[in-house]
């Protein structure tokens, strides 16, 4: 069995420098990138369409819609890759991805919307909602049970 074919064809009326060439690669050798799950993209799109309807700290049109996505999944995967440059009330959207520890330790956090993933422990849900329970940014999340935890902004998806 081959592994590779090549096809090289001289173009008539060239040199015979001008070649065409051709690679022919079995579909088993062929590696496409990850695709991400149509659900999880779905799911990102969702939280992209509802951002205009959650009220967060007043919007300042030149500054970019930042959203903080916090742990892994498909639908923090599907966030960081098809969200950035869109737009929410006519700001271009700006997506930064950020462990919880790291998002615990800003002294400020200015985000406009925080989406938290299903692979965030417990406890850091917890101290995420703590943190953020005087501040107007809407938080996001796969998780069931996330909107009992506390809180009025809070969404399940």
């Amino acid at each position: 069995m081959w592994s590779r074919l090549s096809i090289c064809l001289t173009l008539a009326g060239l040199t015979s420098s001008s070649r065409l060439c051709a690679e022919v690669v079995p579909a088993a050798q062929l590696q496409s990138p990850p695709k991400i799950a149509r659900a999880a993209v779905l799911r990102a799109m969702v939280v992209l369409k509802i951002a205009p309807y959650l009220r967060g700290a007043a919007p300042k049109v030149k500054q970019p819609y930042r959203i903080a996505v916090v742990g892994k999944g498909d639908v923090a995967t599907a966030m960081i890759k098809r969200l950035p440059n869109k737009a929410v009330r006519k700001r271009r959207v700006e997506v930064l991805a950020l462990d919880a520890a790291k998002l615990l330790g800003e002294t400020a956090p200015a985000f406009d919307l925080v989406f938290v993933a299903k692979s965030v422990k417990q406890e850091h849900v917890a101290r995420i909602l703590a943190k953020f329970q005087q501040m107007p940014t809407p938080l996001v999340c796969e998780r069931p049970g996330f909107a009992a935890a506390g809180g009025l902004s809070l969404i399940h998806i």
